[in-house]
């Protein structure tokens, strides 16, 4: 590769690495040309894009202070609109094609361990966030609202007993 078509591959990246927030590093070392094609068509319209591994942590150290090392081909998967549509094609892809070795992902210049992607794999949807999100929110909410009025029923159940027991008189 010359040396112009290595700094075209560099500002490309760096334009990638601008414009998005998610990216997920993925070994393809041991797919072949038709599994990389079969991938692309099953990530679509997710983005994958192949580099050097050299050129990738050239392009990355020029945008982010997080180092990143990879070792063996490596391709980029991002999805500008709809992360989760990326992380279930490459489930999928992992399970009923071929198995993926995914180095890690990056969220917002924080890198996310593999094991951290393969557990976020399992949203379908942003829908399904939400609802988690409203059952989690309102779980708290109710715990919050119980131990506001627990001293008052206590209260009010001491109340009770007292005026049962004839200790105060209810007028």
């Amino acid at each position: 590769m010359n040396k112009e078509k290595k700094i075209k591959d560099v500002r490309k990246l760096n334009n990638i690495f601008k414009d998005m927030i998610f990216f997920i590093f993925v070994n393809i070392h041991k797919l072949t040309t038709n599994h990389i094609n079969l991938l692309r068509q099953s990530l679509y319209p997710t983005v994958m894009q192949t580099s050097k591994n050299s050129l990738v942590e050239i392009a990355w150290g020029k945008f982010s202070s997080t180092p990143i090392q990879l070792s063996g081909p490596t391709a980029i998967i991002w999805n500008k609109n709809d992360s989760l549509q990326a992380l279930n094609a490459l489930r999928k892809f992992h399970i009923n094609v071929k198995p993926l070795t995914v180095y890690f992902g990056i969220y917002n210049h924080k890198v996310i361990s593999s094991s951290d992607i393969r557990s976020l794999s399992h949203i379908r949807n942003k829908t399904e966030v939400y609802i988690k999100l409203i059952h989690l929110i309102q779980h708290k909410i109710n715990f919050v609202v119980y131990h506001i009025m627990y001293p008052f029923h206590t209260l009010i159940n001491i109340l009770k007993i007292a005026i049962l027991k004839g200790l105060i008189r209810n007028e």
